[in-house]
């Protein structure tokens, strides 16, 4: 029943809808509810000696999908809380915990992680609303 409602709305009123769905205030208390797990992994991650480096980015989904479950951000900007957040954890454990060039090089990585996967999931008819929105099509 949604999807014939979904595919009667303009792409205005389709994009509107996500935005209003968007949650700012949600996305911060994703963030810091996925930042709080993924500080503790790091503390294992250093318990545990040496770790692979993909371990390190770990954390970054943790924090990226707690910001997509709770505050659903559709644009870029509420987006970059999640990646910046993720960097700095990052960034301190490659500090506090391991002083590895390693970690230091996976900084850029957990940004675009905490960004990219941070993207509330869209259906394939409002991903062509979105995008017809934002080209101006009607």
């Amino acid at each position: 029943m949604h999807a014939q409602s979904e595919a009667q709305e303009t792409p205005q009123q389709v994009y509107e809808r996500l935005i209003a769905k968007q949650s700012l205030p949600g996305t911060l208390v994703g963030t810091v509810s996925g930042g709080l797990p993924a500080i503790a992994l790091f503390f294992v991650f250093s318990a545990m000696g040496g770790v692979l480096a993909f371990f390190l980015v770990i954390p970054a989904f943790i924090i990226a999908y707690a910001a997509k479950f709770l505050g659903h951000p559709l644009e870029f900007a509420p987006r970059l809380i999640p990646g910046i957040a993720a960097a700095l954890v990052n960034l301190s454990g490659a500090l506090f915990l391991f002083s590895s060039p390693g970690a230091f090089a996976l900084i850029p990585a957990s940004l675009v992680i905490g960004v990219y996967f941070s993207k509330t999931t869209l259906t394939p008819l409002e991903e062509k609303a979105v995008w017809r929105y934002k080209n101006g099509f009607k």
